[in-house]
Protein backbone atom coordinates (compact mmCIF):
# COMPACT_ATOMS: atom_id res chain seq x y z
CA UNK A 1 0.00 0.00 0.00
CA UNK A 2 1.00 3.14 -0.68
CA UNK A 3 1.35 6.20 1.48
CA UNK A 4 -1.52 8.77 0.96
CA UNK A 5 -1.44 12.06 1.82
CA UNK A 6 1.74 11.41 4.46
CA UNK A 7 -0.68 8.57 6.09
CA UNK A 8 -0.12 5.20 5.27
CA UNK A 9 -2.58 2.94 3.87
CA UNK A 10 -1.98 -0.10 5.85
CA UNK A 11 -5.02 -1.91 7.57
CA UNK A 12 -4.92 -2.89 10.95
CA UNK A 13 -7.75 -4.14 13.75
CA UNK A 14 -8.02 -0.89 15.84
CA UNK A 15 -11.57 -1.72 15.47
CA UNK A 16 -10.94 -4.68 18.04
CA UNK A 17 -8.35 -2.65 20.13
CA UNK A 18 -9.82 -1.77 23.61
CA UNK A 19 -9.66 1.89 24.11
CA UNK A 20 -10.15 3.14 27.97
CA UNK A 21 -9.83 5.90 30.57
CA UNK A 22 -6.68 5.35 32.59
CA UNK A 23 -6.31 7.97 35.42
CA UNK A 24 -2.73 9.19 36.76
CA UNK A 25 -1.68 11.39 39.66
CA UNK A 26 0.81 13.77 39.21
CA UNK A 27 3.24 13.25 42.01
CA UNK A 28 6.85 14.11 42.96
CA UNK A 29 9.74 12.88 40.99
CA UNK A 30 10.99 9.62 42.72
CA UNK A 31 14.60 9.02 43.38
CA UNK A 32 16.19 6.59 41.01
CA UNK A 33 18.85 4.32 41.86
CA UNK A 34 22.15 4.43 41.36
CA UNK A 35 23.43 4.14 37.30
CA UNK A 36 26.86 4.37 36.19
CA UNK A 37 27.69 6.66 33.07
CA UNK A 38 29.37 5.75 30.18
CA UNK A 39 32.41 7.74 31.25
CA UNK A 40 32.00 5.66 34.90
CA UNK A 41 30.63 8.49 36.86
CA UNK A 42 27.84 6.76 39.27
CA UNK A 43 24.80 9.41 39.34
CA UNK A 44 20.99 9.34 40.63
CA UNK A 45 18.71 10.33 38.14
CA UNK A 46 15.20 11.26 38.85
CA UNK A 47 12.64 8.65 37.78
CA UNK A 48 9.00 8.62 36.74
CA UNK A 49 6.88 12.31 37.87
CA UNK A 50 7.06 15.42 38.54
CA UNK A 51 5.85 18.63 35.83
CA UNK A 52 8.51 18.88 32.91
CA UNK A 53 8.49 22.87 32.03
CA UNK A 54 11.26 22.40 29.85
CA UNK A 55 11.43 19.63 28.14
CA UNK A 56 8.50 18.64 25.80
CA UNK A 57 7.65 15.75 23.11
CA UNK A 58 9.60 15.87 20.27
CA UNK A 59 12.51 17.79 21.78
CA UNK A 60 15.95 15.43 21.44
CA UNK A 61 15.57 12.25 23.90
CA UNK A 62 19.53 13.28 23.99
CA UNK A 63 21.93 15.59 25.84
CA UNK A 64 19.44 15.50 28.76
CA UNK A 65 20.32 15.51 32.43
CA UNK A 66 16.93 13.71 33.76
CA UNK A 67 14.42 10.81 32.64
CA UNK A 68 11.45 10.46 30.45
CA UNK A 69 8.63 13.44 29.55
CA UNK A 70 5.78 10.90 29.35
CA UNK A 71 2.60 13.57 28.42
CA UNK A 72 2.35 16.99 26.72
CA UNK A 73 0.06 19.95 27.61
CA UNK A 74 -0.44 23.13 26.61
CA UNK A 75 1.36 26.17 28.37
CA UNK A 76 -1.74 27.91 29.97
CA UNK A 77 -2.46 24.13 31.33
CA UNK A 78 1.71 23.48 32.28
CA UNK A 79 1.46 26.15 34.62
CA UNK A 80 -1.88 25.44 36.25
CA UNK A 81 -0.55 21.47 36.91
CA UNK A 82 -0.58 21.20 40.56
CA UNK A 83 1.58 17.75 42.56
CA UNK A 84 -1.72 15.93 43.35
CA UNK A 85 -3.24 16.55 40.23
CA UNK A 86 -5.52 14.03 38.80
CA UNK A 87 -5.43 13.21 35.20
CA UNK A 88 -7.64 10.91 33.43
CA UNK A 89 -6.16 9.75 29.65
CA UNK A 90 -7.83 8.04 26.76
CA UNK A 91 -5.39 5.34 25.89
CA UNK A 92 -5.50 2.24 23.57
CA UNK A 93 -4.55 -1.25 25.12
CA UNK A 94 -2.42 -3.92 23.62
CA UNK A 95 -2.57 -5.41 20.32
CA UNK A 96 -2.80 -3.85 17.50
CA UNK A 97 -1.80 -5.73 14.51
CA UNK A 98 -1.63 -5.17 10.79
CA UNK A 99 -4.00 -7.63 9.14
CA UNK A 100 -1.82 -8.28 6.12
CA UNK A 101 1.27 -8.69 8.62
CA UNK A 102 1.01 -11.27 10.53
CA UNK A 103 4.85 -11.72 11.74
CA UNK A 104 5.25 -7.73 12.46
CA UNK A 105 4.40 -7.12 16.07
CA UNK A 106 3.05 -3.47 17.12
CA UNK A 107 3.46 -2.23 20.49
CA UNK A 108 3.18 1.03 22.41
CA UNK A 109 1.68 3.24 19.73
CA UNK A 110 -1.63 4.71 19.73
CA UNK A 111 -3.52 3.31 16.28
CA UNK A 112 -4.07 6.81 15.24
CA UNK A 113 -0.28 7.91 15.45
CA UNK A 114 0.52 4.71 13.78
CA UNK A 115 -2.05 5.81 10.84
CA UNK A 116 0.20 9.16 10.52
CA UNK A 117 3.40 7.66 9.88
CA UNK A 118 4.46 7.46 6.27
CA UNK A 119 4.91 3.67 5.78
CA UNK A 120 5.23 2.39 2.49
CA UNK A 121 4.66 -1.39 0.84
CA UNK A 122 7.47 -2.39 -1.43
CA UNK A 123 8.01 -5.90 -2.72
CA UNK A 124 5.88 -7.38 -0.01
CA UNK A 125 7.78 -5.24 2.74
CA UNK A 126 7.06 -2.42 4.74
CA UNK A 127 9.05 0.48 4.65
CA UNK A 128 9.21 3.76 6.94
CA UNK A 129 11.56 6.66 6.93
CA UNK A 130 14.57 6.14 9.57
CA UNK A 131 15.12 9.72 11.43
CA UNK A 132 18.02 8.01 13.88
CA UNK A 133 19.34 4.97 14.77
CA UNK A 134 19.42 4.40 18.71
CA UNK A 135 21.55 1.14 20.40
CA UNK A 136 19.41 -0.78 22.34
CA UNK A 137 21.44 0.08 25.78
CA UNK A 138 19.55 3.81 25.57
CA UNK A 139 16.17 2.67 24.55
CA UNK A 140 13.30 3.98 27.37
CA UNK A 141 11.67 2.83 30.29
CA UNK A 142 10.53 -1.19 30.81
CA UNK A 143 11.50 -2.40 26.82
CA UNK A 144 12.62 -5.77 26.53
CA UNK A 145 10.62 -6.59 30.08
CA UNK A 146 8.60 -9.62 30.03
CA UNK A 147 6.20 -7.48 31.18
CA UNK A 148 6.04 -5.92 27.52
CA UNK A 149 4.96 -9.48 25.75
CA UNK A 150 2.15 -10.13 27.84
CA UNK A 151 -0.28 -8.99 24.95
Amino acid sequence: MKSKGGKNMLKTNKEKVVKWSVQGKIHHPLGGGYRITHEGIPMILPATGGISYNVKIGDSAFGWAGDHVLICFEEDVLENLAIDDKIMIKAYGQGLKLEEYNDVKLMNIDPDLFKKLEITEKYGKLQLPVVAKVPPYLMGSRIGFPSAFSC
